[in-house]
């Protein structure tokens, strides 16, 4: 779907990849061609040249309807100088990068489209230099746009504007939040430009240059000592993305700038904490690894949606970031106050968050809420350009083959049964063949989940013990493919069969039951009384989930010692109970059917 679009219902569809520009240029020319559209027609209405401030309708009615399907007339702002100093400074920027990646393909002169770009940003900018207020945003988008012109056009006078600006900028030192700062964007413009380059400033280049390293050795100073080596700007609400989303063009620019690879290794280490290298072990990327974001804001992600199956939920748009969420905020802070905000889930969390919820560490405070807000809104426009960034600029580094990037393969599967198989309600193993990318398979039956297995080797079997309402009649059986790239399977008749529980029959899917007469048996442990540690066995008739957990004599869990699939045979288990007071306990052994608890009794 995001690979393909259309300029208008009636339109044809255009693929993207086949229009000959790379998609990083494709994506970007999106606001560009609108700024164009918008200034064109608000010309042929009476404007004077400039980029409009605002396109839309104010206010909400009841019977609003998706804006895809919204064919009412739009209310169009007048000329705006700060909106048209930013779309010269991006056209100018825009038309460079054709440049550079027409000369990377091996074309010579200029991008066919160099000079229509080129020409709308000369226009844009005369204009607002024409049509400026004067106010800090008029400034700051015009500095931005006269350095970018100066390395387009070698043209001196916009130099001169922008060391104007750059001498007058109050705010040198401020870091990056939603998105790069305009001054340091254009510094980077600046410091980058190569000696030979016409009519250079050096003394003007030598300043952005050394205000670039030292922020950057800032930075690189807080991603050191943080722990875990994250990103996280401590200055910044963990609610900006802060944990999951580091900002990290200055140490790219610095690293461009001097070659010192001790800002590049920084970046590394901020962004290995978003991929997994953090408390939760949690991919803050989606469609990445085995734990990623599941819930996240995704705009038409209906389109990708399977309405027609109990059992698959579409994957999350690869490489999307969330918002962290409100962490470490007041209930009544208006990010928080919503029955819907993160705050809610941290109420039903344990230990219980103090109010503000400074309880749980900062980025520990990362819940996987469906209806939160925090955690899904503003995910593409202030989350998505510091991870394009980051990202980006290491691949590019560490790719030096110019070897191509493919997405990782979708993993396949097929259900070991036959349709309208009679099964045993006392249990049945369920298998599967799957392709070798395959790291789980979760088993359903209907829409419910009934288990999962990482056992590859063994056919990722599980053993299903069918609850009595199953019996007498038929269910869908269906098997999800899980890789450890964060991929899925699709829906197949291969992964799925109808089946049919029956009191009286058989389940003869193998011939591999256990002859040893071993059960299911849990033991008493051993030392009983203990101190500190006990040996706790037990035995498994066949391969099988299995959870043994001790509570106390008020039935509330202290731990969880064992919580996967074990073989067939005896096992074995130590408890240490190092923090606790003496006492009795009770440990409790889960596997298919079986269910037992036994004392135990600490003392110390």
């Amino acid at each position: 779907i995001g690979n393909r679009y259309k300029l208008h219902e009636g339109g044809e569809w255009i693929d993207e990849g086949e229009n000959g520009r790379p998609d990083l240029l494709d994506e970007a020319v999106w606001l560009l061609e609108y700024n164009r559209r918008a200034r064109h027609i608000l010309k042929d209405y009476g404007g004077t040249g400039g980029v409009p401030g605002y396109v839309g309708r104010d206010g909400i009615e009841p019977s609003a309807i998706t804006a895809w399907m919204d064919t009412r007339e739009w209310y169009i702002s007048g000329n705006n100088p700060e909106a048209t100093f930013l779309y010269a400074g991006n056209a100018a920027y825009y038309a460079i990068n054709l440049n550079r990646f027409h000369e990377l393909q091996g074309g010579t002169g200029n991008h066919p489209e160099y000079e229509e770009w080129m020409a709308e940003a000369v226009e844009s900018y005369d204009w607002g230099a024409a049509n400026t207020s004067g106010a800090d945003g008029d400034r700051r988008a015009q500095g931005y746009a006269a350095a970018v012109l100066y390395r387009a056009t070698d043209d001196p006078e916009y130099q001169s504007v922008f060391k104007d600006y750059w001498v007058w900028e109050p705010d040198k030192t401020h870091g990056e939040w939603a998105g790069v700062n305009l001054w340091a964007i254009a510094a980077m413009q600046h410091a980058m430009l190569p000696d030979d380059h016409p009519n250079l400033d050096t003394e003007l280049q030598n300043s952005c240059s050394n205000n670039i390293v030292t922020r950057a050795n800032s930075k690189a100073d807080d991603i050191y000592a943080n722990g875990f080596r994250n990103g996280m700007e401590y200055y910044q609400f963990l609610q900006l993305g802060g944990f999951n989303t580091p900002r990290l063009t200055v140490l790219g620019a610095a690293h461009r700038l001097t070659g010192d690879t001790r800002y590049l290794q920084a970046m590394q280490h901020a962004v290995s904490y978003v991929l997994g290298g953090n408390q939760l072990n949690m991919a803050y990327l989606s469609g990445l690894g085995e734990r990623s974001d599941q819930w996240i804001f995704q705009p038409n992600a209906y389109l990708v949606s399977n309405k027609n199956n109990k059992v698959y939920t579409p994957e999350n748009y690869i490489g999307q970031t969330s918002y962290f969420g409100a962490t470490g905020l007041a209930s009544n802070y208006w990010f928080t106050e919503s029955k819907y905000a993160e705050y809610f889930s941290r109420q039903a969390a344990y230990p219980l968050a103090a109010d503000p919820p400074s309880v749980w560490p900062g980025a520990e405070q990362k819940f996987q809420n469906r209806y939160s807000i925090q955690g899904g809104e503003f995910t593409i426009h202030q989350q998505m350009n510091h991870m394009i960034f980051a990202i980006g600029y290491i691949n590019a580094m560490a790719n030096t083959s110019n070897t191509p990037y493919s997405l990782a393969p979708r993993p396949e599967v097929s259900l070991n049964l036959n349709e309208g198989q009679s099964l045993d309600e006392a249990g049945c193993k369920l298998r599967v063949t799957a392709s070798e990318n395959t790291r789980r398979i979760e088993y359903y039956a209907g829409w419910r989940f009934i288990g999962e297995n990482k056992d590859a080797e063994n056919g990722f079997e599980f053993i299903w013990n069918p609850a009595v309402t199953f019996l007498d009649q038929d269910i869908l059986i269906t098997a999800v493919a899980f890789s450890d790239r964060g991929r899925r399977s699709l829906p197949t008749e291969e992964g799925m069969a109808r089946i049919r529980i029956s009191e009286n029959s058989q389940c003869r899917i193998d011939d591999d039951e256990p002859t040893d007469g071993i059960t299911f048996r849990l033991f008493q442990n051993y030392p009983n009384p203990f101190n500190l540690r006990t040996l706790i066995r037990f035995d498994l008739r066949h391969f099988s989930p299995v959870t043994i957990s001790v509570y106390d004599m008020l039935g509330k869990k202290i731990t969880t010692l064992i919580d996967e699939p074990r073989a067939a045979g005896r096992h074995s288990v130590t408890f240490d109970a190092s923090g606790l007071a003496s006492g009795i306990y009770i440990y409790n052994m889960r596997s298919d059917t079986f269910n037992q608890s036994k004392k135990m009794t600490l003392i110390k």
